[in-house]
């Protein structure tokens, strides 16, 4: 799987949780790897690219927790 591919599908998986859940990185890698069959070093990779990226960050509440960056207010 291309890693592009697999970058979405971590996107997409944070996106669904907003609000409900939040997502550690330990939760990301197992879900992503169990369903798409994909090693987890390469979820890993992807995941580092996309918060390298500013897509995604981590947040600190009790525990990590990958999260999308809330929209500034202009």
């Amino acid at each position: 799987m291309e890693r592009e591919e697999i970058k979405k599908i971590i996107y997409d998986l944070v996106e669904k949780s907003v609000g409900k859940k939040k997502l550690k990185q330990g939760d990301i890698l197992k879900k992503v790897a169990a369903d798409h069959g994909v090693e987890k070093d390469e979820v890993k990779a992807a995941l580092r690219e996309l918060v390298d990226a500013g897509t995604l960050i981590f947040t600190y509440f009790g525990g990590s927790y990958i999260e999308i960056p809330p929209k500034e207010a202009v």
